[in-house]
């Protein structure tokens, strides 16, 4: 059993088991699986379920600083822009999206 311990007062935050080789094989045949049909979902469905994800970070901003707070000893405050920081990035990377994930289209001159 690993416990995750506030770093600050030692208070136990969470216990978590150890997985066997077994599995954690079979979580990443999982996620495996779960990439080859993500890849499948249209670009605009991606986009926009990502978008919700942000959303709830964003909605969820204060908790989930306090977690980084509780997790890593950070002041409250660099916790904060530490969410903040990702929301940014995160929103430039879904507004390059779509152009950037889109397929290329070679030109058919030259490429018979």
């Amino acid at each position: 059993m690993f416990q995750v311990k506030n770093p600050i007062d030692q208070r136990v935050l969470a216990e978590i088991s150890y997985e066997s080789a077994d599995a954690a094989e079979e979580k990443l045949d999982r996620a495996q699986e779960a990439f080859q049909q993500w890849k499948r979902v249209p670009l605009k469905e991606r986009i926009s379920r990502v978008s919700d994800a942000l959303a709830y970070f964003s909605t969820h901003r204060d908790a989930i600083a306090q977690e980084i707070v509780d997790q890593m000893g950070k002041p409250i405050g660099e916790a904060l822009g530490e969410v903040g920081t990702m929301l940014e990035r995160a929103e430039t990377m879904l507004a390059l999206g779509e152009e950037t994930l889109a397929p290329d289209v070679l030109p058919k001159d030259g490429f018979e």
